[in-house]
């Protein structure tokens, strides 16, 4: 679904930052939310690239009308670890800001505090575009236009989303 894509490359967007800010980026985690209120984590990836192919497979890249028809699922950065110098810096997200031990740069942590505040607004959305109260399987629906009589407020912000952050 939308939400699937935008989210995901959201966190790479981030994620590219501070690759070019600080070092190489490792040992990327992600956890999964979807409206059934199941929450996994998604194996760590060792390197950017293998989030890439992950995203592209899982999320790929096609017209918001074509994506309505399957599941909706919120993919949030947990962790991750720059490589500078010899020292790897562990970042961790507790959901409401991102920490490290380690010193970092104060410029590093505010761009992914405001990551996360995109990220709210985007699991907002992601609550008001709840459509397993009006169907069991959505997938079997022919064009899907439940989702824009029911729920079109909210998929109109969620397209503006996915266009910026396609």
């Amino acid at each position: 679904m939308v939400t699937d894509r935008i989210t995901l490359n959201l966190l790479h967007i981030y994620l590219n930052i501070v690759h070019n800010t600080t070092g190489v980026i490792s040992d990327i985690k992600i956890s999964k939310s979807t409206h059934q209120g199941n929450k996994s984590s998604i194996a760590k990836f060792d390197t950017i690239e293998k989030l890439t192919r992950y995203i592209d497979k899982e999320a790929p890249l096609t017209t918001v009308f074509r994506m309505q028809c399957k599941s909706l699922a919120l993919y949030e950065l947990r962790s991750f670890k720059i490589l500078n110098g010899a020292r790897k810096i562990k970042i961790v997200s507790d959901g409401k800001s991102f920490k490290s031990k380690s010193k970092i740069g104060s410029i590093i942590i505010s761009k992914l505090n405001e990551y996360l505040v995109k990220f709210v607004k985007i699991k907002q959305l992601f609550a008001d575009l709840d459509p397993s109260s009006y169907l069991d399987n959505p997938e079997y629906y022919v064009d899907c236009m439940y989702i824009q009589l029911y729920f079109g407020e909210a998929l109109e912000e969620v397209n503006k989303l996915y266009i910026k952050y396609k």
